[in-house]
């Protein structure tokens, strides 16, 4: 008596995984066929640009750290050039303004290959950033200025933000700040506790 072929393991490996492309797993009651276009152009990049270094990601067999680091920064620089760090920026500020929805796509294509990675990537770059590195501080001080005052908080809650300024109206959907729940930390209290913390990281995690 012949066995019944299993449908799965019958089915050739190229064909299972073709669940995982993004033209199957994406559906279109949330996502555009242009959208699927772009997440399939990621996970095009991914698989040449990013996959090949899974393993340095991590410190290769002997966990150097300064390999993993490396591996990080080379390949994040690479995501920077192909534009995935501008996705969350309006047009007008030289961004791509892609929807929550394709970002979140394509932070799902980056975490097949290292999701520190992506972390990396999805996180919003706040435009402060830039003062790290300016080379004219007084006019560093200017902006800064300017993102606290009234102004400058209403442009980032306009485009999603949070602020606290009385002043500022809050988007449409979103809920007023008075209405959140804030939970409030004593700076020294929690100075006081900073070793603990890291015994019982170390202790979860190993490192």
């Amino acid at each position: 008596m012949n066995a019944v072929p299993n449908p799965i393991t019958a089915t050739p490996i190229q064909d299972q995984y073709r669940l995982l492309e993004p033209a199957q797993k994406y559906t279109r009651a949330f996502c555009t066929d242009e959208e699927i276009a772009i997440a399939e152009h990621i996970r095009a990049f991914v698989n040449k640009e990013l996959m090949p270094y899974r393993h340095d990601l991590e410190g290769g067999w002997h966990r150097d750290e300064k390999l993993a680091k490396e591996t990080l920064h080379r390949l994040y620089a690479k995501l920077v050039d192909l534009g995935v760090t501008k996705t969350n920026l309006p047009e007008k500020f030289g961004g791509l303004a892609y929807s929550p929805v394709i970002r979140q796509m394509i932070n799902e294509e980056l975490s097949r290959a290292d999701i520190g990675l992506a972390t990396m990537v999805g996180k919003i770059h706040w435009i402060v950033s830039v003062m790290a590195a300016a080379p004219h501080p007084n006019a560093a001080r200017l902006l800064v200025h300017f993102i606290l005052s009234g102004e400058g908080q209403q442009i980032l809650a306009d485009y999603g933000g949070r602020s606290f300024l009385p002043s500022v109206t809050v988007p449409v959907g979103l809920r007023p700040t008075e209405q959140l729940k804030l939970l409030h930390s004593d700076p020294a209290e929690v100075a006081l506790e900073t070793e603990a913390i890291r015994k019982r990281y170390t202790q979860l995690f190993g490192v």
